[in-house]
């Protein structure tokens, strides 16, 4: 942004570059046969009983070439001149825009937008300008005069020329009727509707609509009851958040806390209460207030099941974010059954409503993936993701083409299920392209994608400075859509900090994993996994600069919040804790067990480990108790069990676990090196060959005996 309210997706080559006998100003809006009012530079289409469509910017482009040119066919060729500015994309593209439009126009007989075959499109419905007047200056503490008649200006009639060239339509569609409670039946789904749009409409606004900041700056500023006031809703919300002064989400959430009665308050009909909960819930999820969102969810789900049915399309959209949310809580179970009973009520209900049912196979995917031990058996919840994944991306490009942004979707999970480097790489390029193509750059989507394509290069294809260059782009666009302590600012610092622990800088990691931890607790709770990850992370990044002090402080606070809050973290993320936690130990030698009290820990993890069916994280644990037991009593050691989980280390590090990094095995090579002389040199030479099996080479320090016979601890994150 440069401060004037203009960015990459926002100032379009089209509103940007169009002429004034074509478009005026930004207050200017165009009534599409008599029923939708379109507003180019907020990219919104509303309908007078309140529903109002977010389309998407590109969308939005074809939809001002078609007013622009309504009097003729618009050619494919003119679409990709001066919507996508020469480039190449494919046809795909365009079609999907097509039937954005339709959809949301309800068009199916191809009374709005009729296909010229071979050629293009043209807009039959017809269109007139509407010059709202300018508000006259008032005082703010008197009430506003009612504002003057809205003047309608007609565009030109449509050639006979024109209608000569498409004669399978007609020109002038008899007005649609207008149903004050019908549902919403938009396509978008709540991330699409305020993530894509919420934030950003928040950076433009300001200079758009300087009357809405006026009314805004009314402290007592209240949705009226009525379906015409319902277009007002995301305008007032945006407002009144741009006017506090600052983009902290908690002025956000109060704002959303007090819109929640008054929904209650007013005398709605049931569909259109239900309509202003969906958005009220939205924005919750938007803001990262996930328990909030929680609550008018369920409470919206109950209202549509009595509106509509329990099968009805707007019920199941309602479940697609309540998974979303669920899966944002880290609700496994609840996402993963909410996410199953929804795909089998598409199944039985709308089976023939393909994108419908692409997006059952995608939230059950999501589900899928977040679903782990105790919850689900992980490898075959692995298996059945990738199927549903790539179901979800077969009946999406078919429904809606290759290049939909669903597409793009279901292509960046599909990603998370995929073990072959060279494809994940593929497909996480692929849906940053369609991204970028169809949302620009500054949306959420795009910032995920490459968060994704960074932490897939590093970890899978070794390219550490394309992977940091990505990342660093991805916090930059959150930065820009977020208040710095939202949820995904918080998410990409920790990203950013794995990525410098590939990169094998746990110093500057540790800056990033330290605010990744304040912004997640701050957000999620100080016991969600993912601050746990982050307190973990730090304690590794001290532990490998050899700040012991603040390692141990560290994984102590990790371990302190378990205790406290009483919850049992996902059993891979506990094993990695106290293996850290061991680690640190071992190193301070705080670690007083009894020999009889070591070798029952030893027995226990490995009874927990049959139990998870996690033959690895069981293994790093007992690594470290069998070093303890190195340490402490070397005659009691087995020398075969400490290599088999020695080697159980190295084959996990080569399988690319994100959790096991280049400072990882430098330490546990090295401390190895440096105590298996305690046992015996034979144990020393296994581990040099299980290095040299690997093409890991053997820490280069020299081992060096004090007069007591104690080792010398060396450092041990210096190179090979």
């Amino acid at each position: 942004m440069d401060g004037k309210g203009t960015d990459l997706e926002v100032a379009s080559p089209i509103l940007h570059t169009r002429g004034k006998e074509a478009f005026d100003d930004a207050v200017e809006e165009y009534n599409i046969a008599g029923v939708w009012l379109f507003n180019p530079r907020n990219q919104t289409i509303a309908r007078a009983d309140g529903l109002v469509h977010q389309v998407r910017a590109k969308t939005c482009d074809v939809l001002v070439l078609l007013i622009r040119h309504h009097d003729r066919v618009v050619t494919t060729e003119e679409f990709f001149d001066q919507v996508w500015e020469g480039r190449f994309v494919g046809e795909n593209v365009l079609k999907r825009s097509i039937f954005e439009l339709r959809h949301i126009f309800e068009d199916k007989s191809r009374d709005y937008i009729a296909t010229a075959p071979k050629r293009g499109y043209r807009l039959k419905a017809a269109v007139a300008r509407v010059r709202p007047d300018p508000p006259e200056p008032q005082p703010q503490i008197q009430p506003q005069p009612p504002s003057k008649p809205e003047t309608t200006v007609p565009l030109a009639p449509v050639s006979a020329e024109a209608e000569q060239a498409q004669p399978d339509v007609r020109v002038s569609p008899a007005p649609i009727d207008i149903e004050p409670s019908s549902p919403i039946r938009s396509r978008f789904d709540f991330k699409r509707l305020v993530v894509g749009g919420f934030f950003l409409f928040l950076l433009i606004w300001g200079m758009a609509q300087k009357q809405a900041l006026r009314q805004a700056q009314d402290e007592n500023l209240q949705l009226q009851n009525g379906s015409a006031q319902m277009s007002r809703f995301m305008l007032d919300m945006l407002a009144r958040y741009k006017t506090t002064g600052s983009r902290h989400e908690s002025a956000l959430k109060a704002m959303l806390d007090e819109e929640r009665p008054r929904i209650d308050q007013r005398k709605l009909s049931p569909a259109e209460r239900l309509r202003q909960l969906r958005f009220l819930a939205a924005c919750y999820l938007a803001g990262g207030h996930y328990a909030d969102a929680r609550m008018v969810l369920d409470q919206s789900v109950r209202m549509g099941e009595e509106i509509h049915g329990k099968d009805a399309e707007e019920v199941i959209r309602i479940k697609f974010a309540l998974v979303e949310t669920l899966v944002a809580m880290n609700e496994r179970q609840a996402a993963y059954d909410t996410a199953r009973y929804t795909l089998d009520l598409i199944r039985s209900a709308h089976e023939s409503d393909k994108e419908l049912l692409g997006s059952g196979y995608y939230w059950m995917a999501m589900a899928q993936l977040e679903c782990i031990y105790p919850y689900c058996d992980r490898p075959k919840a692995l298996a059945s993701g990738k199927q549903n994944a790539e179901m979800a991306i077969a009946l999406f490009s078919e429904s809606l083409g290759a290049d939909a942004t669903e597409t793009g979707d279901a292509l960046w999970l599909l990603n998370w299920f995929v073990r072959d480097s060279a494809r994940k790489v593929e497909i996480s390029r692929r849906a940053l392209d369609i991204y970028l193509s169809n949302l620009g750059e500054l949306d959420e989507k795009t910032a995920a994608a490459y968060a994704e394509l960074s932490r897939t290069l590093a970890t899978w294809g070794g390219d550490l400075e394309s992977g940091e260059r990505y990342m660093l782009k991805a916090l930059a666009i959150r930065q820009k859509l977020y208040p710095e302590n939202h949820y995904q600012v918080g998410k990409t610092y920790r990203y950013l900090g794995e990525q410098y622990m590939f990169m094998n800088q746990p110093e500057l990691a540790a800056g990033y994993f330290a605010k990744a931890s304040t912004v997640i607790g701050a957000v999620k709770g100080a016991g969600d996994p993912e601050n746990l990850e982050a307190l973990m992370w730090l304690a590794k990044a001290y532990l490998y600069r050899d700040k012991l002090t603040l390692a141990e402080s560290a994984i102590a606070q990790a371990m302190d919040i378990i205790g406290t809050h009483q919850i049992t973290p996902p059993y891979y993320l506990l094993q990695e804790m106290k293996a850290v936690e061991m680690r640190v130990k071992s190193e301070t030698l705080a670690r007083e067990s009894s020999l009889d009290e070591l070798m029952a820990d030893i027995k226990l993890n490995r009874m927990l480990g049959l139990q998870a069916k996690n033959t690895f994280a069981t293994a790093v644990v007992e690594h470290e108790y069998q070093t303890l037991l190195l340490r402490k009593e070397p005659g009691w050691l087995d020398e075969t069990r400490y290599m088999d989980t020695f080697n159980l280390f190295l084959d996990d590090y080569l399988r690319l676990n994100r959790y096991f990094v280049r400072p990882d095995l430098q330490f546990v090579a090295a401390r190895s090196m440096r105590l298996c002389r305690r046992k015996s040199e034979a144990l020393c030479g296994s581990v040099r060959d299980a290095l040299q099996r690997r093409n890991l080479e053997a820490p280069e320090q020299i081992v060096a005996h004090s007069d007591s016979a104690e080792l010398v601890r060396t450092s041990v994150v210096e190179s090979f």
